[in-house]
């Protein structure tokens, strides 16, 4: 039990920094038709799960597990002194290729200088 105890912890702390750190990425968020991100910007893993977010310093976009395991998808304008979201939408989504999306939202991640959209493919 004590062994097991200690690699829990052992796994945790080697894996919660990779959830927590934000790495360049390329990527795409899509609202309503309008491109609100499609280039450089970092990635965040949220979970294990494939949880993520984007953010390119004006917008950022999440798509994420709710508390029923289904993906939900968001994106906010941040504010221009603070980063802090102002405005945004929370909508169910479902995966296509490299890309979260619904009827109104896509969201995508990639490789760094690599294309993402929903006829790309990215991580």
């Amino acid at each position: 039990m004590n062994r097991f105890l200690t690699a829990s912890i052992a796994a945790f702390a080697i894996l919660a920094p990779v959830v927590a750190n934000a790495v360049p990425a390329s990527c795409y968020l899509d609202d309503n038709g309008t491109t609100l991100i499609e280039g450089p910007c970092q990635l965040k893993w949220l979970d294990h799960k494939g949880s993520f977010s984007i953010n390119n310093g004006k917008f950022e976009g999440m798509a994420a597990h709710d508390n029923t395991g289904a993906m939900i998808g968001a994106f906010y304008e941040l504010n221009d002194k603070t980063g802090q979201p102002i405005t945004g939408t929370l909508e169910a989504m479902h995966k296509v290729g490299a890309c979260w999306v619904n009827d109104t939202q896509t969201i995508c991640a990639g490789k760094p200088g690599e294309r993402v959209g929903v006829n790309h493919d990215g991580y």
